[in-house]
């Protein structure tokens, strides 16, 4: 069994949503505040690797912890909150396909609110308070958001002008799925590829976070 150092700490953004994950599920009070700030390392991370994807096309780009900012600065390039899917097809046959899920207005409002929780509190609350479960169920809808907003592979939008892509590819996937476009992508290689825009994922995207 591999040991795992007590000082191992991934700073990606799937790193931050798992800890979300694991302190909701521990179900007690000092969970509720560091999930809090994972959930809000999560959203930093994302948009600032949304940014440095489209670095290119950016105006600016800003701290990552100036979360608005980055906002403003995705809206500048991309302004949808549409999902993109791409599918690349080779004689008929689905060879790849991945989605470019941009952060919603609701998923950043969120997690700005959050805020209150990264601060000490000046209120002491009684265990029994309704505001614990209150704040975890918040805490789990926006976790929710950011679960699907991590399942895009897609880091920038990809546009198609005259039959040409336009934009820069670049992805986050596993190796199997980098082997596939490794290989399409070979000099010599023909296929089709599809662009199509959603206005919602599909309905089987659920996490596994028990509330």
């Amino acid at each position: 069994m591999t040991e795992i150092d007590p000082y191992e700490y991934p700073i990606y953004p799937h790193a931050y949503l798992n800890r979300a994950r694991a302190l909701l599920m521990e179900g007690n009070a000092q969970s509720i505040f560091y999930a809090a700030f994972e959930l809000r390392c999560f959203l930093e991370c994302r948009q600032d690797q949304y940014l440095e994807a489209q670095r290119e096309y950016a105006r600016s780009v800003p701290n990552r912890w100036k979360i608005g900012a980055q906002g403003k600065a995705l809206a500048g390039i991309f302004k949808s909150e549409k999902i993109q899917y791409v599918a690349w097809y080779v004689e008929d046959e689905l060879i790849f396909d991945v989605y470019h899920i941009p952060v919603s207005d609701e998923l950043r409002d969120r997690v700005e609110k959050l805020g209150t929780l990264l601060h000490s509190q000046k209120t002491w609350r009684d265990p029994g308070d309704e505001w614990w479960n209150e704040t975890r169920k918040n805490l789990v809808e926006t976790f929710e958001l950011a679960w699907l907003c991590s399942r895009g592979m897609l880091l920038s939008p990809l546009f198609l002008h005259e039959g040409k892509t336009v934009g820069k590819f670049a992805i986050s996937c596993d190796n199997d799925i980098r082997e596939k476009i490794i290989a399409f992508m070979k000099i010599g290689s023909t296929g089709i590829m599809k662009v199509d825009y959603l206005e919602v994922l599909p309905e089987d995207w659920k996490s596994d976070l028990v509330v």
